[in-house]
């Protein structure tokens, strides 16, 4: 009993547990923790559209890898080690969602998804003029300028037509 208590009280109850547990549940399969695991260093995993997004990761634990590999749907990508277990890779002009895995010495990282938020755009602009009637104009339309010399009293509709925008 006083052994227990010891691997309880000194923070390795999970020598005891774990044990007992693969025991129980003979028929799941355990797999041995990795020497190392992946730490994303970026704040967020998000990117405007059609932008560059360089990913950086670490690698902490009792190895250091060599080389670090992306996999970006079924292509695989080397990443560039800049010391200390540090890799960078360059997605480059992102357009849409992109799902990826880090590989390292045979470890595999969880899936991570790099979410892309579309910018705001402006697809049409348009001026529509409509002249007064003593001056005997007809009505034009000026696409794709906002500036305008008009004379007095001329009415301006704007049309505008835009994209990822509310």
């Amino acid at each position: 009993i006083l052994l227990f208590i010891a691997f309880y009280l000194s923070g390795n109850s999970t020598v005891i547990t774990g044990s007992f547990n693969r025991m129980v549940h003979y028929q799941k399969q355990f797999v041995p923790p990795a020497p190392f695991e992946f730490i994303i260093l970026n704040e967020t995993l998000t990117a405007e559209q059609n932008t560059n997004f360089q990913l950086k990761v670490k690698t902490i634990g009792n190895v250091v890898p060599e080389n670090t590999v992306i996999n970006i749907g079924e292509e695989q990508y080397f990443m560039k080690s800049i010391g200390n277990g540090t890799f960078e890779f360059d997605i480059e002009k992102v357009t849409q969602d992109v799902s990826f895995q880090l590989v390292a010495n045979n470890v595999s990282s969880i899936d991570y998804k790099l979410k892309v938020m579309a910018v705001p755009t402006i697809t049409v602009f348009e001026m529509e003029l409509k002249y007064p009637n003593y001056l005997k104009r007809k009505n034009e339309i000026l696409k794709g300028s906002g500036n305008a010399i008009v004379p007095e009293g001329t009415i301006v509709n704007w049309k505008i037509a835009s994209v990822a925008t509310n």
